[in-house]
């Protein structure tokens, strides 16, 4: 899967723990720092505008009015309005008990939410996905993981990927839309020292995982091969996406130096889905 020489730009660095890459309806990009409790917008002129959560930001999604999304792993799901720079809290408890620590999260066709619980459930495999409705039902769809992490949406948005992290895979399941369960199972192994992370689909359907702890991203075929392994500068990417204008390819966030990084060329991306219901 060769595209020639490939070109890493440096958008932002000093970052405390970047997460969470996104893009907004107007082409600007977004992304977390966990340690420093922001979700941040990259402002065109290299600036970074920074709204505090008070907790720890993980992954982000964005709907079609240009709102954030927020999985915070300080046990919460947060809506942020950048108009008025305020966050509303949107769910904290599922079955009355506090959600497990929300880590990754994407809209399905439906405008329903998605979103990864892993907790501390590397080892005891207690991590679980959920379904949180547009009118606020939140369900869990599927249970049983050792630390999922990364989640999306084929093309079709029937066919759900979430990365397992602590096995080192990616599992694949029929997703039924607005209701019942999602059942999982093993479809790629990635490898690495962390396993798999964040991730990111391409318009043919490949998929781009940051492998935490092994300093690059697994290329995964429709058919679940690794078909290439991109190295990074940094140890620990935590996670990627596509520029939906192409022009800076695919971005990915990475811990110990603090950066976000553009790699282009690359092939166009997934459009991502937006929460229009």
């Amino acid at each position: 899967m060769g595209h020639g020489m490939r070109s890493f730009e440096i958008l932002a660095d000093g970052l405390k723990f970047p997460e969470g890459p996104v893009f907004d309806p107007q082409g600007r990009l977004w992304f977390v720092e966990i340690d420093n409790a922001t979700v941040d917008r990259l402002e065109p002129g290299g600036g970074i505008t920074r709204f505090h959560t008070g907790g720890r930001p993980n992954g982000l999604a964005c709907d079609h009015l240009g709102r954030i999304y927020v999985a915070d792993k300080d046990r919460k799901i947060l809506r942020l309005d950048p108009r008025s720079g305020q966050f509303e809290e949107l769910a904290i408890a599922l079955d009355g008990r506090p959600l497990d620590e929300p880590n990754d999260i994407c809209f399905d066709d439906a405008g329903n939410l998605l979103f990864t619980c892993p907790g501390g459930s590397a080892r005891s495999g207690t991590g679980y996905v959920c379904r949180l409705t547009p009118a606020g039902k939140l369900s869990a769809i599927a249970r049983g993981f050792r630390y999922p992490n990364g989640l999306a949406l084929d093309r079709s948005g029937k066919r759900l990927f979430v990365a397992e992290s602590a096995p080192k895979r990616l599992l694949v399941g029929d997703y039924p839309g607005k209701g019942g369960v999602v059942e999982l199972t093993p479809w790629a192994d990635t490898g690495g020292a962390g396993g798999p992370d964040g991730f990111a689909l391409d318009a043919e359907g490949n998929i781009y995982t940051a492998l935490f702890g092994s300093g690059e991203l697994a290329v995964v075929s429709p058919r679940g091969a690794v078909i290439e392994r991109i190295a990074l500068a940094g140890k620990k990417p935590t996670n990627c996406a596509f520029d939906p204008s192409g022009k800076l390819g695919l971005v990915v966030t990475e811990v110990d130096a603090g950066t976000v990084t553009s790699i282009t060329p690359m092939p166009p991306g997934l459009s991502m889905r937006d929460g229009r219901s």
